[in-house]
């Protein structure tokens, strides 16, 4: 791998899907995992989907178009030309989370699993979810699994892994001689068959993508195909044993073993055999009685089946015989599912007769409406006037308005100088209060000495008073001596008492 080389290579077929393409490729563009490359593989479309791919002007894009050979063809030539790691698989009609390639990056890192598959959500062809029944239901979204338990469900049940989730190391792919391109329907489940016997293939239980189901059976995986799904599925059948470890069958398909304790060789090829005769499927049945013919020719091998495992020539003659009444029974459980798909069909049919008529209704509704849509319509063309009229007077106030906006520039500065002012005159503001406030204290200091003085002086006055009784007691005495001095007395006592209040 190139020094440069990304981590993740994601492989994109496509055919015929002008309508989601461009969805598909921009979920992966989205995601939050940026180490990545995307290989698109148009095979041999004959819509727009190779116009649509070349619009996205994005370098991490590598784009080919080859004639149409299927989807295992389209994918083998986009696992040739990845260089990265790990191959994401995914297709142009389904959507990615833009963290799908995050979570299985981290995963596949830090567990050292080799493979990693993912669950999903099922949308419908506008993209949306879909709750009712649809034909994937109960596929996909499974627990993990062990190797053991996989190649059984492989085996009896066929796949449940969902192939546009899958992550794996580019190597696995290559070393199994990468996708079938003579299956059409299940090159996936060929795939997971032949990585089973070697890697136990992980699950992440995280609805990473959004898995459409097509309109119209648009699905490859969808019914329309089953004829050449089984087709497909007895070839798939027939291989899917070989070169399976001996311990991985043992643990695998313990349950169905003639003998538990077979060895390597023709025990092994007696077991395999056996093992396909207790399938549900004729088809699968047939493989099993066509092996035990076969080992049968030589009839050694057939003797010692019949003293090891009670089954020899007769026995396989027996078995062939039932095949065909097995094969009626099959019939007639084929038909009654027949039956049962015909009694759904027309159950669909009245349920879309009954939408039919609630459509019908819708329209009727909405033809009622359409008076009222048309008076909505006059009305609103009416208004026009009116609009254009406010439009007109909005752009003759663009002038005003425009002036209005020089005059604010050009206050500007006369703003910014009368603020400055402001913060000048707060700071002389503080400064004069500061002094009023030193004033006022020693106000209150003056004020608090005079009135010590009035009380003194007061003190003073009663004792001018007591001594003038005094003086009052003496003069009755003294009235004749003091007659002579009163006028005398009474000028010095005016002056006294003048200068006394004079100090008030």
């Amino acid at each position: 791998m190139p020094v440069n080389s990304p981590q993740v290579s994601v492989i994109m077929p496509a055919y015929n899907n002008q309508e989601t393409i461009a969805e598909a490729i921009q979920s992966v563009l989205d995601q939050t995992f940026p180490d990545f490359e995307l290989i698109v593989i148009n095979d041999g479309s004959e819509d727009r989907t190779g116009e649509i791919v070349e619009q996205f002007n994005d370098p991490r894009i590598i784009y080919r178009s080859q004639h149409n050979q299927g989807a295992s063809q389209a994918a083998n030539q986009a696992i040739g030309l990845a260089s990265g790691k790990y191959i994401a698989i995914f297709a142009a009609d389904d959507i990615c989370h833009p963290e799908r390639l995050a979570r299985q990056y981290h995963f596949l890192n830090e567990t050292g699993y080799k493979v990693v598959f993912t669950w999903v959500d099922f949308i419908d062809d506008e993209g949306q979810l879909i709750e009712g029944p649809h034909f994937g239901q109960g596929y996909f979204n499974h627990p993990q699994r062990t190797q053991a338990e996989m190649l059984n469900w492989f085996f009896f049940k066929g796949n449940y892994l969902c192939t546009v989730t899958c992550m794996a190391e580019k190597e696995l792919f290559v070393e199994a001689g990468l996708f079938r391109t003579s299956s059409a329907q299940i090159p996936d489940l060929w795939m997971w068959g032949k990585l089973v016997k070697k890697v136990e293939l992980a699950m992440l239980p995280e609805k990473l993508l959004k898995y459409r189901i097509r309109g119209g059976e648009g699905n490859v995986s969808g019914p329309h195909n089953a004829p050449r799904a089984m087709f497909e599925g007895r070839e798939f059948h027939r291989h899917l044993l070989d070169r399976v470890p001996i311990k991985l069958f043992k643990e695998a398909f313990a349950r169905h073993l003639k003998n538990p304790d077979f060895e390597e060789g023709l025990e092994y090829e007696l077991e395999k055999a056996f093992l396909y005769l207790q399938h549900d499927m004729l088809d699968t049945r047939l493989i099993g009685a066509e092996k035990l013919s076969d080992l049968f020719t030589d009839i050694n091998v057939a003797e010692i089946s019949r003293t090891k495992y009670g089954f020899g020539l007769t026995e396989l003659f027996l078995l062939t015989k039932s095949l065909q009444i097995s094969g009626g029974l099959e019939s007639i459980k084929w038909k009654e599912d027949i039956l049962y798909l015909e009694q759904t069909h027309k159950e669909m049919q009245k349920y879309i007769l009954s939408l039919e008529k609630e459509i019908k209704k819708s329209e009727e509704y909405a033809k009622s409406l359409e008076p009222a849509y048309q008076e909505a319509q006059k009305y609103l063309k009416s208004l026009e006037p009116a609009y254009q009229e406010a439009q007109n007077y909005l752009k003759s106030l663009e002038p005003a308005y425009q002036e209005a906006q020089n005059r604010l520039n050009h206050l500007e500065p006369a703003y910014q100088e009368t603020q400055n002012r402001l913060n000048q005159l707060e700071g002389e503001f503080s400064q004069v209060s500061a002094l009023l406030e030193k004033a006022l204290t020693e106000n209150q200091t003056l004020q608090a000495n005079q009135n010590t003085a009035i009380k003194e002086l007061g003190t003073k006055l009663d004792q001018s008073v007591t001594a003038n009784q005094e003086l009052q007691t003496t003069l009755a005495r003294y009235e004749k001596d003091l007659r002579q001095l009163q006028a005398t007395r009474t000028v010095r006592l005016a002056n006294f008492l003048g200068r006394v209040f004079k100090k008030f």
